[in-house]
């Protein structure tokens, strides 16, 4: 089905926000515009307008989205892993995390650019914080019972911050270059075991020894 076909079919917007995953991978994120998509698609220049009020909304639609399927992604690995014990459990939701990135690039660059999407508009959405949910309860599932909701959060964001840190730094380059040689995943694969081994140590964001233990 042509690009035309879409529209005359109601699709358009549809169209234009897998245009903005095309232009990303093909020309990167600045290659964006209204403009660019409606070429891309073979509308009208301002056809656009009649559903995104700008490329900043254009951009909030396409991260929409992007969170949408990295949510379901990370709820599927979660369910998918049922059975398996909670520190493979929190492996395989790592695991899944370099995968959506590696994998949907073009949402991965649009979805953690505050600067560039409406956040308001993307909290109001339940898959924006869906998928840090699912990291908060494989996390507490590796800890003792009875830890506190702080404690899970906090090591919760520890464990964000280390998967999307590396995964960004791999992205930019640093990483490649300093090891040459080893794969994203494998990287991603000891950063886990690290983390999973200093949580089974009691260690603790603010360095407390133990105060991953309920008070």
């Amino acid at each position: 089905m042509g690009a035309n076909d879409r529209y005359h079919h109601g699709d358009l917007p549809s169209a234009l926000l897998e245009a903005v995953g095309r232009l990303i991978e093909r020309d990167g994120l600045g290659a964006v515009s209204l403009r660019a998509a409606a070429r891309d698609v073979g509308v009208s220049h301002a056809a656009p307008a009649h559903h995104f009020r700008d490329k900043r909304g254009m951009l909030t639609a396409f991260a929409a989205r992007g969170y949408e399927a990295f949510s379901a992604q990370m709820a599927r690995t979660w369910r998918d892993s049922a059975g398996a014990p909670p520190a493979e459990r929190l492996r395989r939701l790592t695991r899944a995390y370099v995968a959506f990135a590696s994998e949907h690039r073009a949402y991965y660059e649009v979805m953690f650019r505050p600067e560039m999407v409406d956040r308001l508009a993307l909290a109001a959405r339940p898959a924006t914080d869906d998928a840090f949910g699912v990291l908060c309860t494989a996390v507490a599932a590796n800890l003792p019972t009875g830890t506190d909701r702080e404690q899970v959060l906090e090591l919760a964001l520890v464990a964000w911050c280390n998967v999307h840190g590396m995964v960004q730094l791999w992205f930019e380059g640093p990483l490649q270059h300093m090891h040459g040689g080893r794969s994203l995943t494998a990287l991603q694969e000891r950063s886990c075991d690290v983390f999973l081994s200093a949580v089974a140590a009691g260690a603790s964001p603010r360095g407390d020894a133990g105060s991953s233990q309920a008070r």
